[in-house]
């Protein structure tokens, strides 16, 4: 019946969208109706078409989101481009990373018709957790959301240099795992020869994020790889976010093994975290970068994190935050 009704249909109207911004080419996906698409394709459908909503997917990018792999990989058959991305860079490669479509990946890297022409280094702005990540590559999209196969799969084909690269941020999939709570990612990283120890540009390591999202069995996992104790860029510990997810478990793992303990020799006093003196000179320099950067993310960050805004900052010979933003003219961070 549906082969009849297309046969009489306008083909010059194959392509329109309808007031809830999708064509024909969108909707059997969800029916998982395959024979749908192969006769859409023939009457005019076009296997790119994007949806129109505020990221304007093209179609392979919809229906990856949508967890229709199979239905991708017959678009895929049918011309559909992997290389179209959305308004936030996102292709069919990247959407392949995040939502764990391994065959659908493999089907692209057989593809001779396209060999050569997928860049598998792209990357793509990400928001995740309500914060926004730009640079973010295949490897943190699937770090992110515990798909180990595929990096297995990028391991495999070598389609990229290490697992080392950096989002721009400064953080490593060993990051995003991290934040997830994704043990199995980070035991694979962790094998896989990673460095434990990286720091983001906020000076936070794996560790850190772990503990900041109460992530327990993740902080172990890192502890037992090596992972060593450090401090962030505004000055605080492990402990001291673990004591911020109110995570139980976590806080006496930490406390009761003495790994954030920092014993003063001379003085035989033994204090969790870090000393005020030294966090309070930390502070002070992560809000001076921000402020020359003009950085009011970080600001509000470094001020949520407890960081005084009435401290001390040595490059304008002790002034607060609040006068050296005045001093640098930044209106949105004085403001």
């Amino acid at each position: 019946m549906l082969e009849i009704l297309l046969d009489y249909a306008d083909r010059s109207r194959m392509n329109e969208l309808g007031v809830d911004g999708f064509a024909l080419i969108h909707l059997p996906s969800h029916l998982e109706s395959l024979w749908m698409l192969e006769l859409l394709i023939q009457h005019g459908a076009d296997p790119n078409l994007r949806v129109h909503n505020g990221r304007r997917d093209p179609a392979l990018v919809h229906v990856l989101k949508s967890k229709h792999f199979d239905y991708a990989s017959a678009l895929l058959g049918h011309g559909a481009d992997p290389y179209m991305a959305n308004i936030k860079g996102l292709d069919a490669v990247l959407t392949a990373c995040r939502m764990g479509a391994t065959q659908f990946l493999e089907d692209i890297y057989c593809a001779k018709e396209i060999e050569g022409k997928i860049n598998w280094r792209r990357t793509c702005t990400f928001v995740w957790r309500e914060n926004r990540y730009s640079d973010v590559n295949g490897l943190h999209l699937a770090a992110s959301n515990g798909k180990v196969a595929v990096l297995e799969f990028y391991t495999n084909h070598d389609l990229l240099e290490s697992l080392e690269s950096r989002s721009g941020n400064g953080f490593r999939p060993l990051h995003y795992a991290a934040m997830g709570g994704y043990e199995e990612v980070v035991k694979f990283l962790c094998l896989n020869g990673c460095d434990i120890n990286a720091k983001g540009e906020d000076g936070s390591t794996a560790l850190h994020l772990a503990a900041k999202f109460g992530h327990y069995e993740v902080v172990k996992r890192l502890k037992h790889s090596g992972c060593k104790w450090s401090l962030d860029a505004a000055g605080w510990s492990t402990l001291f976010y673990a004591h911020q997810s109110n995570e139980e478990r976590l806080i006496e793992y930490l406390t009761t093994d003495n790994y954030n303990a920092i014993v003063d020799t001379k003085r035989g006093n033994m204090a969790f975290g870090i000393a005020s003196t030294l966090r309070a000179k930390a502070a002070a320099k992560a809000f001076e970068d921000a402020i020359d950067k003009d950085d009011i993310a970080l600001c509000y960050k470094l001020n949520s994190s407890g960081c005084d805004l009435d401290g001390f900052l040595l490059s304008c010979g002790g002034c607060s935050p609040l006068i050296k933003a005045i001093h640098n003219r930044r209106l949105r961070i004085t403001e």
